[in-house]
């Protein structure tokens, strides 16, 4: 019997759809609390294993160069994190699967981190967690965890102390000058989000203990997990926080109102649709939080990039009048709001569904092997592509579940081909219209053809899974593809 295996490593109008949403009173939600900065070091113990171990999650490349510039970085400890790499933290679940686009899912490696914020020991912490990991994986998580615990309190925790506990007070005073509150309500209702006014809503930070470094914040559930530098800017890191407090106003919209405005995105006829929608939520969160929310603390807006990928950076200044307009007049997203975001997008990026840089941020995989070393998979695409934001994958070929949900993804699309490669080319052509014309090169290639809902289509032929980066670059190397089929050999 065949097997259909998904792995998932997680992100104008028609004339019939209606996404206006009756504005909230702001008076209902006017008990939210203000944001409180809180530390433990279980969370940035936890953080700090993870971002060793090259997994998934908001960890600190800054914090892994003190690991290894360390004489701790030797056989042992890398033994130890290697066992804790063959974990699989690729498991979710879907609080709902009504909207198909919006991957209203909870993974593992999200409830650790919220179950380290609030741990107060590694044993309380391995009780938090106890029946979302096998009971082997679980001892190796523990084991690994007390292993470098004495590591992260000597090279992190304790030479930050002083100072990070200064830049704590120095946030949490700052957020209530700023009125951080009276903003969240003026989102909530900008979003139309469900968010129940008495739920706390804390930043657990943990520091990097130098003046500067690779900094993060990944949104978990009811907490921000931010790892820092010094603070030298408390405004930027204010607005850092409340764009991470945005995502979380967008993952709780209500389930009816996020299936309009998925309608409202897909079911109009241009080619940038897909891609307008995948950079709505990223693109609203650098407008509210590093645009409007800056502004307002500030008294000017930030000259600086407010996002390091050109596409949301240039979408979230070029929207920025609009969301500020709307948060002035105390107005939901409705469909003008829409209309007006899919028709800057297309100004800004004519050709952005032929731009690899753009395109290959969403990525949907068809394998033909069931590819249990999947995060193999996962780490060479990363390796050659640094901005991802969504990665699925899916086995095996021509079940008719994989293929439906690989066709009716919105995410470019590439099947991955390691055997059989002539045979499986030849099954493909009768599910592509074209293809059967193509004439074939010898040896390794890539086949990309722009489909007609707007996303690219990319047959990778390859020997082995090595040779996958290889394909990778020679799709980038093409800054703007054809809109017809092609073949790149590698």
């Amino acid at each position: 019997m065949k097997m259909l295996k998904l792995v998932v490593v997680t992100f104008l109008i028609s004339a019939v759809i209606s996404i206006n949403a009756k504005t909230k009173e702001l008076s209902t939600l006017n008990s939210m609390p203000d944001v409180e900065f809180v530390s433990n070091p279980m969370h940035g113990l936890y953080n700090f294993v993870q971002g060793i171990a090259g997994g998934p999650g908001g960890t600190s490349r800054s914090l892994t160069e003190i690991f290894e510039q360390s004489e701790y970085n030797n056989k042992q400890y890398k033994d130890q994190i290697e066992r804790f790499r063959q974990v699989n933290l690729s498991y979710n679940y879907a609080f709902s699967e009504e909207v198909p686009h919006r991957h209203n899912k909870r993974q593992i490696t999200q409830l650790l981190v919220m179950a380290s914020s609030q741990a107060t020991t590694i044993d309380d912490f391995a009780q938090r967690i106890m029946g979302l990991l096998t009971n082997a994986d679980l001892m190796v998580v523990i084991e690994t965890l007390k292993a470098y615990e004495p590591i992260y309190q000597e090279l992190v925790w304790k030479p930050a102390q002083e100072r990070f506990k200064k830049d704590l007070v120095k946030l949490n005073q700052r957020a209530k000058e700023v009125g951080f509150a009276s903003k969240f309500i003026k989102a909530s209702n900008f979003y139309n989000a469900n968010w129940k006014a008495d739920l706390p809503f804390k930043v657990y930070l943990a520091p990097i203990p130098a003046e500067s470094g690779f900094t993060t914040a990944t949104p978990q559930g009811n907490i921000i997990s931010y790892i820092s530098t010094y603070i030298q800017d408390p405004d930027g890191v204010l607005a850092v926080v409340f764009h991470e407090l945005a995502h979380l106003l967008y993952a709780n919209q209500p389930i009816e109102f996020q299936d309009k405005m998925e309608k409202a995105f897909l079911e109009h006829d241009s080619y940038h649709k897909a891609h307008a929608y995948q950079l709505l939520n990223e693109s609203l969160a650098t407008a509210i939080g590093n645009g409007w929310f800056y502004k307002e603390s500030k008294g000017q807006l930030d000259e600086r990039d407010w996002y390091h990928f050109r596409f949301i950076n240039q979408q979230a200044k070029s929207i920025y009048p609009l969301v500020e307009s709307y948060l002035k007049e105390g107005k939901t997203i409705d469909n003008d709001f829409v209309e007006k975001y899919i028709q800057q997008y297309a100004e800004n990026f004519p050709e952005g569904y032929l731009e690899p840089d753009n395109f290959l941020t969403n990525v949907s995989f068809l394998a033909d092997k069931e590819f249990k070393e999947h995060n193999k998979l996962f780490q060479i695409f990363f390796q050659h592509q640094q901005t991802v934001r969504s990665l699925h994958l899916q086995t095996p070929f021509f079940d008719d579940e994989a293929m439906s949900k690989f066709n009716g993804a919105i995410n470019a699309k590439v099947i991955l081909i390691t055997e059989e490669h002539l045979e499986n080319f030849e099954k493909f052509a009768d599910y592509y219209p074209g293809l059967k014309q193509v004439d074939l090169p010898a040896g390794e290639y890539v086949l990309h053809s722009l489909l007609p809902d707007g996303t690219m289509l990319m047959i990778v032929s390859i020997s082995n899974l090595n040779s996958l980066g290889k394909a990778i670059e020679a799709i980038k190397k093409k800054k703007v593809l054809d809109e017809y089929i092609r073949v790149i050999k590698i």
